[in-house]
């Protein structure tokens, strides 16, 4: 089968080409100009990258019709990282990006679209978040992202193409942003320093990097899928026992400072998934415990730091 991918040079991206061309798939990575392939690199030649520039994506259209896909996943997006998420040309770029997909996919053979959302649409709760929960996000990245879920919504309906959104909580493993908690917390005790911590008292709901893979194949194979979907692992873990487990793993004789860093004015303190709907409508299961799973990233950031 013929898929397309935006994001496919990213973190989660990477693992699920990989996925869909050890399943015998056909894979296009729309990508933008300049992006890095480091995390490809060992199967660059085994895909076929279109070069687009997200902002005018109409100059492309042909090329991408061309690759006649029939299941399209949308991981890409403009300004992930933290210090991006209430930066106005991140809104602006990725619903431009939505509209213009969505209007690409309308005039292709696509019968189906999986694509990320984030827990940041729902905006800030204190107990375990279900789909029934109102989407009310505080930054302009959750703000954008439900915008987007709206967009490819709306233009989806209009030719009855299957829509999948599954809002991402906290997802970790090997060659993941190097700015994020996991990994800054894994180089920063290897080179044997003391991370600068809040007090930990945060709920975080972790899910590892197979299992968002898994997740998102099974959820393009399930054809009565559909609609909005929480992925995360359903467990809620504590940073200040993630923080431990993770120092233990990597030098067990750093003091943790915790409390040196005061929690941010609008500090999230709960952040789980209910994922019962996912694994009742797709029989989807989180297989990776969090011990396993930070296992193997503390082995990939010790060997390739």
């Amino acid at each position: 089968m013929k898929v397309l991918v935006t994001g496919g040079t990213g973190f989660i991206g990477s693992f699920l080409v990989k996925q869909l061309i050890k399943d015998g798939h056909a894979v296009f990575i729309l990508a933008r100009l300049g992006s890095s392939y480091k995390r490809i690199e060992d199967v660059i030649n085994r895909v076929e990258i279109i070069n687009v520039d997200y902002t005018n994506l109409e100059v492309s259209e042909d090329q991408i019709l061309k690759c006649d896909p029939e299941i399209f996943f949308h991981l890409g997006w403009y300004g992930v990282e933290n210090k991006l998420h209430n930066d106005d040309d991140m809104i602006s770029v990725n619903l431009k990006t939505s509209i213009s997909l969505s209007k690409i996919i309308l005039k292709s053979n696509i019968k189906t679209v999986i694509a990320l959302g984030s827990q940041a649409e729902y905006g800030p709760y204190t107990s375990v978040i279900n789909e029934s929960y109102s989407a009310n996000p505080t930054t302009l990245y959750g703000i954008a992202k439900l915008a987007a879920y709206n967009i490819f919504n709306y233009y989806m309906k209009t030719k009855e193409i299957r829509l999948v959104w599954l809002r991402l909580f906290s997802s970790y493993g090997p060659s993941d942003n190097a700015n994020w908690l996991i990994p800054y917390l894994i180089k920063t005790l290897a080179e044997g320093k003391s991370p600068t911590l809040t007090k930990g008292e945060q709920i975080w709901d972790y899910i590892y990097i197979d299992d968002v893979v898994t997740a998102i194949i099974t959820c393009a194979q399930t054809e009565k899928a559909k609609g909005i979907y929480n992925l995360g692992a359903g467990i809620g873990y504590s940073l200040k026992m993630v923080i431990t487990k993770i120092r233990n793993m990597v030098n067990h004789e750093i003091q943790l400072n915790f409390g040196e860093l005061p929690y941010k004015q609008n500090q999230v303190m709960v952040l789980q998934a209910d994922n019962t709907k996912l694994k009742l409508e797709t029989g989807w299961q989180p297989l990776v415990e969090l011990d396993e799973g930070l296992e193997s990233t503390v082995n990939w950031y010790l060997k390739f730091k």
